[in-house]
């Protein structure tokens, strides 16, 4: 059975987008596996597809650095890493991602807010 890494409750299975995912009953989020963010997110898809020649800067705060979530699918401690401006947790092991309650709805505003805004992007980068 998994268990929300906040609070322990057992999760329950939820369709969202034509994916099955496991949500937290007390609302503290949900767990994606492997690939099923990357269904219901653009942005997401496009951070994992997306590889760069520089290395990362490390712009996850101490305190989320700090904060030892396990991964609802197989335990392991997961990763705090950054995805359009929102620390999220990764597992390494299985690829899942656990978003925090409301992470999901700031994710689907920043991909909604580049599409908007593509143009102002292209023409700031040249």
């Amino acid at each position: 059975m998994r268990r929300c890494p906040v609070c322990e409750a057992s999760l329950v299975q939820s369709a969202l987008c034509a994916q099955t995912v496991d949500r937290c009953p007390k609302g503290c989020g949900t767990y994606f596996d492997a690939g099923e963010l990357e269904a219901v997110s653009t942005l997401a898809r496009l951070f994992h597809d997306v590889t760069l020649d520089e290395a990362d800067i490390d712009t996850v705060p101490t305190g989320e650095r700090e904060r030892v979530m396990a991964c609802p699918a197989d335990g392991t401690g997961m990763d705090p890493i950054e995805m359009s401006g929102l620390i999220v947790d990764h597992c390494a092991q299985c690829d899942g991602i656990w978003l925090d309650d409301g992470e999901l709805s700031a994710l689907r505003l920043a991909e909604w807010n580049i599409r908007e805004n593509t143009q102002l992007y292209v023409r700031l980068g040249s």
